[in-house]
């Protein structure tokens, strides 16, 4: 499948066709790029659609993207590496004040073993730290920062 986004101006300056961004967390290579337009397209497989989010990605939907990072430059948060593994079901939501606590659960309960509680877990390319974890479900908690 191919997939072209459109992004705010100048956020692919820079950019190349065979470079990798991260969209909704998954690592992808740029395989047609007009900066001008701030447009960038990529070839997605199967596999990849059947383990991300990419695949309900629609006209006008917003996703989450992120350059590459850079040696030598700061790394806030958590290391991901963009290769997704699984999706997961939000089962449920509550308000918590300013923040929001989610329960998910893992599409693939093999992969529960490695969710640990307070290691992380990236969410649609969102690095978060795990709360509670039961089984195959696990909380997150959303700070206002995190939900803008």
């Amino acid at each position: 499948m191919k997939l072209s986004l459109s992004f705010p101006a100048a956020s692919l300056h820079g950019a190349t066709v065979g470079g990798s961004v991260a969209v909704n967390g998954v690592c992808l290579t740029i395989t047609q790029l007009d900066e001008r337009e701030a447009r960038a397209s990529f070839d997605v497989i199967d596999e990849t659609l059947a383990r991300s989010t990419l695949g309900g990605i629609a006209e006008g939907h917003s996703v989450n993207f992120e350059r590459a990072a850079c040696f030598g430059a700061e790394i806030g948060g958590h290391v991901s590496s963009g290769h997704v593994h699984c999706t997961a079901r939000v089962e449920e939501v509550e308000r918590e004040g300013d923040n929001v606590r989610m329960c998910l659960r893992l599409g693939d309960e093999a992969w529960a073993k490695y969710v640990l509680p307070k290691g992380f877990i990236s969410v649609d390319g969102c690095s978060l730290t795990v709360g509670l974890v039961k089984g195959s479900a696990f909380d997150i908690h959303l700070i206002p920062e995190t939900l803008r």
